[in-house]
């Protein structure tokens, strides 16, 4: 009921405000190609989301079923810091996707093609930085959170952390293609990926437990991972391979990796032994990584528009707060 209650009170405040700031709203009967383009969106975002859903929550479903309820708290709780991080990505990326829509409405796909890789470059900082400061923090977390009981281990951190990074970046190419209005790509992959998902998470829980669930997840996204970018590309008329691109994709990759790696071995040996450390640990562990991300990573180009991008979010939440 109060989901539904929710629902009626955003649906009047957006009614009203469109109401007053769109002089042309009004009603109208539309056309029947009009009905039936806009039902197979629907349709095919429905069906999206329908996968998602099953990708998001399988990893959990498989768990409690083949090993055991505990397993999956264990799972959960060391998962939680990571998967919070995510959240926060999602609503940040998910903000910017109108903008991008509109200049692919006005077909300006050299502009699209820049602010993708912008997007591209922010998240490879936004995954490495708080992956890093994860796996330096996350043990020290759940121990004084919740007790280091439930604690699934450094290697499975660290896969989770890449599961969620990998899950970043598929979430920004996916908003991409529904920018474009081409989600019928995008939901069959994802289908495809389930299956696949479902079958090595099943195959190697039974076999490895916790650990094997978290390279399944991997493994299997990894198709979402390879085919996202080819349609995003389709729909951004982008034909040409950029050779020096590609290395630049492969050079932060390899940064990543030496940060994560780094932080995983010193998240073996760093406990707090109250908040107040580890608040401040990690306070210093996000500027760190930060700082050696932004300086080893992007080309000054590049590095220059993402300084001028966060300056630009920051002045916003400023502006906004002061009104």
């Amino acid at each position: 009921a109060s989901q539904i209650v929710r629902a009626v009170i955003i649906g009047l405040c957006f009614w009203l405000l469109v109401r007053k700031y769109v002089p042309w709203f009004s009603v109208a009967r539309p056309a029947k190609s009009d009905i039936k383009g806009l039902l197979g969106m629907s349709v095919w975002l429905s069906v999206g989301e329908l996968v998602a859903k099953l990708l998001l929550a399988s990893d959990v479903l498989i768990l409690g079923a083949i090993v055991s309820p505990a397993a999956v708290t264990t799972f959960v709780l060391t998962g939680y810091a990571a998967r919070t991080g995510l959240g926060i990505f999602v609503f940040t990326a998910g903000s910017a996707m109108p903008g991008l829509g509109g200049v692919l409405g006005q077909r300006q796909f050299d502009r699209a093609q820049q602010l993708r890789r912008e997007l591209m470059i922010l998240t490879w900082l936004f995954v490495t930085v708080v992956g890093a400061t994860t796996l330096v923090w996350n043990r020290s977390f759940l121990h004084l959170w919740v007790g280091a009981k439930n604690y699934a281990g450094p290697w499975v951190d660290l896969l989770i952390v890449l599961v969620v990074a990998q899950t970043a970046f598929i979430r920004t190419d996916s908003y991409i293609i529904d920018a474009a209005l081409r989600p019928k790509g995008r939901v069959v992959v994802g289908i495809v990926t389930v299956v696949a998902t479902l079958a090595l998470g099943i195959s190697l829980t039974h076999a490895f437990g916790i650990l094997g669930l978290s390279v399944g997840m991997l493994a299997g996204r990894a198709i979402q991972s390879i085919a996202y970018p080819l349609i995003v590309r389709s729909c951004l008329k982008h034909t040409t391979r950029d050779a020096g691109a590609r290395l630049a994709a492969l050079r932060l990759a390899a940064i990543t990796a030496v940060l994560f790696g780094g932080a995983s071995a010193l998240g073996r040996r760093v406990e707090a032994p109250s908040w107040l450390v580890w608040l401040g640990g990690v306070m210093i562990s996000l500027a760190l990584f930060a700082a050696l991300a932004l300086t080893l990573g992007p080309s000054a180009d590049a590095r220059r528009k993402i300084l001028g991008r966060i300056r630009g979010m920051a002045s916003g939440i400023r502006s906004r707060g002061k009104a």
